[in-house]
């Protein structure tokens, strides 16, 4: 697993990545937040993270 860290309007992204999950192009989801958080979700929910993991995977940044 491997973490993309996206900055959009002064606020961070963080987009989990696995075979699933293909390479992203942060130039281009940066004019598309919708697609972005799209793929956040599912990434979220692909790992099932509790909030305990979600805080300390998000203080790395």
């Amino acid at each position: 697993m491997s973490i993309v860290k996206i900055i959009f309007r002064r606020k961070k992204y963080i987009i989990l990545q696995n075979s699933n999950i293909h390479f992203i192009n942060i130039n281009q989801y940066k004019y598309n937040l919708s697609i972005k958080i799209s793929i956040w979700n599912c990434a979220y929910y692909k790992y099932k993270r509790t909030k305990k993991e979600y805080v300390i995977l998000k203080k790395k940044f």
